[in-house]
């Protein structure tokens, strides 16, 4: 069992700086991770760090991460999020055309658990960029925003089949792509 571990460990290492290479080349997602954003989920008041992108097709990219003792927690990522300051709401009964939100549990490097965003009748999920700078390259905005238990690849009941994160805030710079 430890060899198909260690196996599994050698050949998602290889495929990771195979893609960080890919990356590297095409100058993609060579992000600032100076912003931070904050939420309510669980009842408690969580921080982030956070990076951000607006690609050359004018969509926006927030990529989010929790951190634990030094240990990455969670990854919260929202792509494909319109350059605009109204209020966009992630609803797969109003449009097709919702961007794209991916929520994943992690420990010690390792991803264990995948949440999809969920529709939740008691809490609509959003984002709202308040404000938008493109000379200084700056961003703000409030976001709310429900995930439903996927997959894992071993379920260590780290974090419950739901999380919400509510009230939550972010301010970042972000890189032109």
């Amino acid at each position: 069992m430890q060899k198909i571990k260690f196996g599994t460990f050698i050949l998602l290492a290889c495929l990771c700086f195979a893609c960080k290479k890919n990356r590297e080349d095409d100058s993609v997602r060579l992000l600032y991770s100076d912003g931070s954003a904050e939420a309510m989920v669980l009842g408690n008041k969580i921080s982030f760090k956070m990076d951000a992108g607006l690609w050359k097709h004018q969509t926006l990219l927030l990529a989010l991460a929790y951190y634990e003792n030094g240990i990455q927690r969670l990854e919260l990522a929202m792509d494909n999020l319109p350059q605009s300051t109204d209020t966009i709401f992630f609803n797969r009964a109003t449009t097709t055309l919702e961007p794209s939100t991916f929520l994943n549990s992690v420990k010690e490097d390792l991803v264990l658990d995948f949440y999809d965003r969920i529709d939740n009748p008691n809490q609509k999920s959003f984002v709202l960029i308040k404000r938008l700078d493109t000379v200084k390259q700056e961003l703000e905005g409030v976001f709310q925003i429900c995930y439903g238990y996927k997959v894992g690849i071993v379920k260590e009941d780290v974090f419950p089949d739901t999380l919400i994160f509510t009230e939550g805030r972010f301010s970042t710079k972000y890189r032109n792509y």
